[in-house]
């Protein structure tokens, strides 16, 4: 926790090239101090940029500080407005600014609730991005990215895919909360699945210090072989992405280990679902 009431540090997934150079968020109508984070892109396996704005107590408009109810305007390639309402949860908050979602964790990795924006502008022209252009015969690739301050290991279809590293401690060159990442590949069939992802109901398992197996499915008729898909990993839930930032699923992740207890944590009054690693810019 960066003080005693914390900060909100927003992660902007959205790919270079395809929804334009950067999102801009405007907090209470304050227009005079937007934060602006730019976009990622494959060439830094889609590491996000970050930036963070202050809390401040009640729920009166301070600034382009996150009070306790909050109107927000993100705008990427459309103009979103949300309702952000984070008056019930303690301490620093990880805001992942989807295209039209924002999917909200507490410092200790635990999901806390997502909402969806309502767009309030025409969706302008796109470019497709460079890195994805002619891409018509090569494989995509699975990106798993830590979204909490431990270690894992991501083993697939009984094999061993690789480990990762926790999520930066702001202290060696990346953003505090920026996620590590590790690259999957991507095959068509059941048989050269092992550590790798294929078409169909992937075993996954993922370990930490607690172990939790769930099943993924990568259907190759709704997600292109040739397409990039981006998985997040929280300590108690999942989500996968298409390389657009479009939802693609969700769902929970239940461990084993009954010495794993998120009602524990900050989540305790949690709401049900309704880079290179680079520096974050605060606000």
């Amino acid at each position: 926790m960066t003080n005693g009431i914390g900060r909100v540090f927003m992660f902007n997934p959205l790919v270079s090239g395809t929804y334009g150079p950067s999102q801009s968020v405007v907090v209470n109508s304050d227009g005079s101090a937007p934060y602006v984070i730019k976009n990622t892109s494959p060439q830094i396996d889609y590491v996000p940029f970050s930036t963070s704005g202050a809390r401040a107590p009640g729920s009166l408009p301070s600034g382009n500080a996150f009070v306790d109810r909050n109107a927000l305007l993100i705008t990427n390639d459309v103009s979103w407005t949300y309702q952000f309402d984070i008056g019930d949860y303690p301490g620093d908050l990880i805001a992942y600014l989807f295209r039209s979602q924002i999917v909200l964790l507490a410092s200790s990795g635990i999901f806390l609730e997502s909402c969806s924006g309502r767009p309030q502008a025409p969706r302008r022209q796109s470019t497709p991005a460079p890195a994805m252009a002619n891409r018509d015969t090569e494989a995509g690739r699975v990106y798993v990215f830590n979204l909490f301050s431990e270690g894992l290991g991501f083993m697939s279809n009984g094999g061993r895919a690789g480990d990762i590293p926790a999520w930066s401690d702001g202290k060696s060159g990346a953003a505090i909360y920026t996620p590590n990442t590790l690259a999957v590949a991507r095959v068509l069939n059941k048989s050269d699945a092992k550590g790798k992802i294929f078409d169909g109901a992937n075993a996954i398992t993922v370990t930490t210090e607690t172990i939790g197996t769930f099943t993924l499915n990568v259907d190759g008729r709704k997600f292109p072989l040739v397409q990039d898909l981006l998985l997040y990993l929280m300590r108690d839930r999942w989500y996968l992405f298409d390389e657009f930032g479009a939802d693609c699923t969700t769902g929970p992740i239940e461990f084993d280990d009954p010495h794993f207890h998120p009602g524990r944590d900050e989540s305790a009054s949690r709401r049900q679902p309704t880079g290179d690693r680079h520096h974050g810019d605060e606000g």
